[in-house]
């Protein structure tokens, strides 16, 4: 109550703003979490929302890259299935290289393990990389496919929008004009006027 934070809130939903609005009072207390934990918390969320941590998704990309280092944990030791500890230390390893240098990598520790490894081996690990690689570009693409769509949308809105503007104030115009008519001189009014000024010079040379 003392230090309230609503600067970024909306009238139309906020409990604090409409009971300024009201002049009546309110109370954070019943659903306010306590200063420590705010004190604990606000440095995640400022580094969330920080410059450098959203900058990781400008290109479609994933904002958090353990995401996809989990989900290769978790598809060589699946969660539903029970696993020893030497199991998940293994595949926890084998994601590590997987992720950070592609399956292609497991190729030195086959040497290392059997001695060699065998073309077929090299085949079947450049192509998990490749489809890897083609499944983050699809998706990526889809991802910028969907933004390029609301932003067109968003466009024709603004467009239209423009349009109405300009058909009302021609139609403002069209308006003006019926109801106040401009009528031009006619020749006959012209060939009375030029009379009229040729009869007053000779009156004045007289």
């Amino acid at each position: 109550n003392d230090d309230p934070h609503h600067d970024y809130c909306s009238i139309d939903w906020c409990g604090y703003l409409k009971s300024v609005r009201d002049k009546t009072p309110y109370d954070h207390t019943s659903h306010a979490l306590s200063r420590p934990v705010l004190d604990a918390i606000k440095p995640v969320f400022n580094n969330l929302c920080s410059r450098k941590s959203l900058a990781r998704v400008v290109d479609a990309s994933t904002q958090n890259p353990n995401e996809g280092f989990h989900s290769l944990v978790w598809l060589m030791s699946p969660k539903h299935k029970a696993s020893s500890g030497t199991t998940f230390e293994i595949a926890c390893c084998l994601a590590v290289i997987i992720f950070n240098d592609g399956h292609f990598a497991l190729g030195d520790i086959f040497n290392v393990m059997c001695g060699y490894r065998g073309y077929y081996t090299d085949q079947a690990m450049v192509h998990f990389d490749n489809n890897r690689l083609h499944t983050e570009s699809k998706e990526n693409n889809r991802k910028r496919r969907k933004e390029a769509g609301r932003i067109l949308i968003q466009n024709d809105d603004e467009e239209e929008d423009n349009d109405s503007i300009i058909d009302g104030a021609d139609q403002i115009d069209d308006d003006n004009n019926n109801t106040n008519p401009v009528t031009g001189a006619t020749t006959e009014d012209s060939d009375t006027t030029t009379d009229k000024i040729k009869e007053h010079g000779q009156k004045n040379n007289k």
